[in-house]
């Protein structure tokens, strides 16, 4: 199932309203309470899609194709992004997300093993989230969520630029932070248009 950009900002939309309804209603903790995180992820989800580097050698290491056609060879600057939550109740949180990450892959010729074309691209994301706590226990908490919102991506290929808008979406089945006071570490699963797989990070909440 494709997901549109148009989908992407309803469901943004839908993230923000969640909290401004909540906001409303009076579940607010007594004194506000705000949580920033920086992350590192380590495979942006871009890297192994099969339209923007079919034949890579990260999809498909042992196929046939890699001895008689042209393949990618593959590089990246791995998915950076800042959150920043708004903490309504213990369960429940909704914020904002930053993303970064920059893509580019080689064009071999398998007989020759040359260079015969270039793509890079960097991915910029902005998107909603919605993170829920399900377990709590000093100094450790566990949490899932979801995020929705948009990406402009920029770049070269083989002489050709790319620019262009897409969705941008998340799910995060599962999150840990462990805590020392106002500081906290990071360990997160998610899969998405934005990262595959773990990601890290420290976070300081006030």
């Amino acid at each position: 199932m494709r997901i549109n950009v148009t989908g992407a900002a309803l469901a943004t939309l839908l993230v923000f309203c969640i909290g401004f309804k909540a906001s409303a209603q009076g579940t607010l903790l007594k004194e506000a309470r705000y949580e920033v995180n920086l992350t590192v992820g380590i495979v942006p989800g871009a890297l192994v899609s099969s339209n923007e580097f079919p034949n890579s050698t990260v999809r498909h290491n042992h196929d046939l194709y890699y001895f008689y056609e042209p393949y990618y060879s593959t590089g990246m600057f791995p998915e950076v992004s800042m959150d920043a939550n708004i903490i309504l109740k213990k369960w429940l949180k909704v914020g904002g997300k930053l993303g970064y990450y920059t893509l580019w892959g080689d064009l071999i010729d398998p007989k020759t093993h040359r260079t015969i074309g270039k793509k890079e691209f960097s991915d910029f994301s902005i998107a909603g989230q919605v993170r829920f706590t399900f377990y709590e226990k000093p100094p450790f908490s566990v949490y899932a969520g979801i995020a929705a919102g948009a990406t402009y991506r920029h770049g070269n290929n083989q002489g050709h630029s790319i620019s262009k808008l897409l969705p941008a979406y998340e799910v995060l089945p599962l999150g840990y932070q462990i805590s020392y006071k106002s500081v906290y570490g990071i360990v997160e699963c998610a899969f998405g248009s934005m990262v595959l797989g773990g990601r890290f990070g420290i976070g300081y909440r006030f």
